[in-house]
C-alpha cells in the first residue's frame, strides 16, 4: 500500500473510533444515570438498534477493502485450538494446501 492509502485508512479509523468514543460517552451517561436511581425515559435512551447497524456496515466495507489487498497470512498451528478432531484438522491442512496451490499458480 501507498502512503496515501494507510494515510486515508488512519484517517477512516480515527473518525469511526471517535464516533465510537462518543457513542460510548452517551452509554456511560445513561448508564450512570441509571445507577444513581434514575429512570431515563425511553425517549432519551441511546437507541441500540441505530448503533448496531452502523459499524457492522463500516466492519463490512473495511473486509471488503481487505479481500482486495490479497492473502492472510496461515495461522499457526499451535493457534488453532487442541479440541479439533483429527478429521477437522486434516480439512484444515487439505484446504490450506489448495489455497497454496492457487497462489502458486497465480504467480
Amino acid at each position: 500500500l501507498t502512503a496515501e492509502e494507510w494515510e486515508r485508512r488512519y484517517e477512516k479509523e480515527k473518525e469511526k473510533v471517535g464516533r465510537l468514543k462518543g457513542r460510548v460517552e452517551k452509554l456511560e451517561m445513561e448508564l450512570n444515570r441509571w445507577r444513581g436511581g434514575e429512570t431515563v425515559k425511553i425517549e432519551e435512551q441511546v437507541n441500540l438498534l441505530d448503533d448496531a447497524t452502523t459499524p457492522v456496515a463500516a466492519m463490512e466495507e473495511s473486509i471488503v477493502e481487505t479481500n482486495n489487498l490479497g492473502p492472510m497470512p496461515a495461522t499457526p498451528a499451535l493457534m488453532i485450538g487442541s479440541t479439533m478432531s483429527s478429521e477437522e484438522r486434516q480439512k484444515l491442512e487439505q484446504e490450506r494446501e489448495r489455497l497454496y496451490q492457487q497462489l502458486d499458480e497465480k504467480d
